[in-house]
């Protein structure tokens, strides 16, 4: 009996103090990352999140996806959302691609918010940490973690992404501009 409860005590510690991922961390070591993937991560790893202070604060700008679907040197779009909402910071966001410029640049916060709205978006509750915005995607297909920060110097919001079930493959590093 005391060696079943041992073995359940174990089990229950691993996925209470598993060990968080470091987001600013995916591109060491990995050798499929591209100088614009690294320069993104280094600058996410001295990044704040006070964007998520402001009630409504919408960013889109230039992706680098990390994956056999996409060449990782060029430049893809994305944009997201965040809104106060009592205590929780909620968001959404969103990835296009082979556009030739950011479709969502002359967009400010409202309207950028009511474009995911006639999409019929929903936002999602973030998990705030002490340094970083994280939220996921769970889906029947995939699962996706993004992490949010704040550039220290630009203000632009930093993001990186991760396929649950990749190692080396599966990544977003994004650099966008406030809305």
């Amino acid at each position: 009996m005391k060696f079943y409860l041992i073995i359940a005590l174990l089990i229950i510690s691993q996925g209470v103090f598993a060990r968080e991922e470091n987001p600013a961390k995916f591109c060491n070591q990995n050798p499929e990352c591209t100088q614009k993937m690294i320069e993104i991560s280094n600058d996410y790893q001295n990044g704040n999140k006070l964007f998520s202070k402001e009630l409504l604060a919408g960013f889109s700008g230039e992706c680098f996806h990390l994956s056999s679907l996409y060449e990782s040197k060029r430049a893809h779009h994305g944009a997201f959302i965040f809104e106060q909402s009592g205590r929780d910071l909620m968001a959404d966001g969103i990835f296009t691609f082979f556009y030739n410029e950011d479709p969502f640049i002359a967009m400010d916060s409202i309207e950028l918010k009511d474009w995911f709205i006639s999409q019929n978006s929903h936002m999602v509750k973030t998990i705030k940490k002490l340094n970083q915005i994280e939220m996921q995607f769970l889906g029947n297909t995939s699962d996706y973690h993004y992490w949010f920060r704040s550039h220290p110097k630009t203000g632009k919001l930093l993001v990186i992404g991760k396929q649950a079930s990749t190692e080396y493959l599966g990544f977003v590093f994004c650099e966008m501009d406030h809305r």
